[in-house]
């Protein structure tokens, strides 16, 4: 119990300190600005993926999308999670980067999942009508 709680502990602030760095004018401890012009085109550093998350209710990290700190908000054209037997369990299209409301809340036909480790694939069509690929992994906390 003591393990699993300080694993969640040192997820949740991994996840805050990549949160941290994807917000405009902050600098990353390598130095380097995240800011881009709001005319510029996004690359695709200026998307954030989280790494972990807790769909436990309490208003923080309680689902897993993209996240751009731009002005110009793109579309994902699709989000697909994938259980460790590599099940599709997630898969929704379509929808605006940014919007928790539409991205996975750690559930699977109605029920949370367990705790573990989920491979997700999510395409992002860009401002210039490109599709930018993106695969990874997020843990769920419970």
């Amino acid at each position: 119990m003591v393990v699993q709680l300080l694993l969640r502990a040192v997820l949740l602030l991994l996840l805050c300190v990549t949160q941290l760095c994807a917000q405009p004018n902050h600098r990353c401890s390598q130095g380097q600005s995240v800011d881009t012009l709001p005319d510029s085109p996004l690359q695709p550093s200026d998307y954030m993926l989280p790494s972990v998350f807790s769909p436990d209710g309490n208003g923080l990290y309680d689902a897993f999308t993209v996240y751009t700190s731009q002005q110009y908000a793109p579309t994902i054209k699709i989000m697909r999670i994938f259980d460790r037997w590599d099940n599709l369990i997630f898969e929704r299209s379509n929808f605006q980067v940014n919007d928790v409301s539409m991205g996975w809340d750690g559930t699977f036909q109605g029920k949370p999942v367990a705790m573990g480790v989920f491979s997700y694939y999510v395409a992002i069509i860009l401002k210039d009508g490109t599709i930018l690929n993106k695969w990874g992994e997020v843990i769920v906390l419970d």
